[in-house]
């Protein structure tokens, strides 16, 4: 005789006379994930670290012309945007600008790198420990339809073990939601100075350029 496919209905029982022991390890998983990314992220954010004077200094070089000094300021973002800045300077400043806006998304893609992970962990660990719950009750339930003598001590047993599951979901939810929105603020900043970085070395280049078209138009003259 031909076995019959399981059904919806047999699957989900099945699922849950397994019990939620399993989602433990998946959310032990999702831990070890979120805490390498927060790791990462936090050596990204203390190496690219720059003084609040760093765009200042950086005018005053490419000011004075010294576009060397300018091109030294140092490897984090806004010192990687006056080295964009030095090497399209020749090309003029609306494709200079073009260049340093491009840059500015580069920065911003590397910033948020693994941040969608975070966030898809803080949103959704608590409802992946609340579906162990979920499946643990299923089980004490069942275990108390097949042991009567046990009385409701089984089921409560049960409960209090499936409850484990909801509590380690939102343990593992709450540092990925700190560290998510921390990053998020950082990367919020470090925006805003790349955009006040670009503004000013665009004013600059386009003063730079103004007397050359001056003289130009006067010898047309």
């Amino acid at each position: 005789m031909q076995e019959q496919p399981m059904n919806l209905h047999q699957i989900i029982n099945a699922l849950g006379a397994s019990g939620g022991d399993w989602v433990l390890w998946v959310l032990v998983a999702c831990s070890i994930l979120s805490i390498a990314v927060i790791v990462d992220r936090a050596f990204y954010f203390v190496m690219n670290r720059e003084s609040a004077d760093l765009i200042g200094r950086g005018i005053d070089y490419l000011a004075r012309g010294d576009r060397a000094a300018a091109n030294s300021l140092g490897n984090g973002p806004i010192g990687r945007l006056f080295q964009a800045a030095t090497a399209s300077w020749p090309l003029g400043p609306e494709r200079m600008r073009a260049a340093l806006s491009a840059h500015r998304l580069r920065e911003r893609a590397v910033a948020e790198r693994g941040l969608i992970l975070l966030g898809t962990l803080g949103n959704n660990a608590p409802f992946i420990g609340l579906f162990g719950t979920v499946l643990g009750i299923i089980r004490a339930f069942h275990d108390l339809g097949l042991a009567n003598s046990q009385g409701p001590a089984a089921v409560m047993t049960g409960i209090s073990e499936a409850l484990v599951a909801t509590a380690v979901g939102i343990l593992v939810a709450i540092p990925a939601v700190i560290a998510y929105n921390l990053c998020q603020r950082h990367i919020r900043i470090m925006g805003y100075r790349l955009e006040e970085a670009i503004a000013a070395i665009s004013a600059l280049a386009m003063a730079d350029t103004a007397p050359t078209a001056l003289k130009a138009d006067h010898a047309i003259r």
